[in-house]
């Protein structure tokens, strides 16, 4: 569930929308808040699936011992719909958790952080059931953000020096 798309030149963005409108019913409402809690185990599920995937002789051939991509999980409120004039147009998403998303998975590569799945201290907070070990990295200074931006890891069920 959820929306799909390429970013030319930048990669691929998955994101895992949740719209809550509160029904007026208290328990009807109590069953949508209910609904939209496990979307951060969900998003680090599908990443940790990616990576895992990815590692299999299939795929691993195509870039031996290196990791193939680089995920950034973070969340939060976004502005999705189009952008421009009928001249020049584009339909995105924006705001800071996008931002941040992509910067911490800019940190995956071998000359960031060098880990394949990283996530926001927002992200770690909501996980409820996630299948994955997760541990703090350290806190990094994100471009374009103003404060230090606490990181985390969701680490996949591989041997750590397949990933390097």
């Amino acid at each position: 569930e959820g929306l799909g798309f390429v970013i030319p030149g930048r990669g691929v963005a998955a994101m895992n929308m949740t719209h809550v409108e509160t029904p007026l019913d208290p328990i009807e409402a109590s069953i949508k808040g209910i609904d939209g809690k496990d979307q951060a185990d969900r998003a680090v599920s599908c990443a940790l699936s990616v990576v895992e995937t990815l590692h299999d002789e299939q795929f691993s051939m195509l870039r031996p011992n290196r990791q193939l991509c680089g995920i950034g999980i973070a969340t939060g409120q976004v502005l999705l719909g189009p952008v421009g004039s009928s001249l020049m147009f584009k339909y995105g998403v924006f705001g800071p958790s996008v931002s941040a998303a992509q910067r911490l998975a800019s940190l995956t590569k071998p000359d960031g952080l060098d880990r394949p799945i990283l996530l926001t201290a927002d992200v770690f907070s909501q996980l409820r059931r996630t299948r994955a070990r997760v541990q703090r990295v350290r806190e990094v200074q994100l471009r374009g953000m103003g404060s230090l931006v606490e990181v985390y890891e969701a680490i996949p069920e591989l041997p750590r020096e397949t990933l390097s």
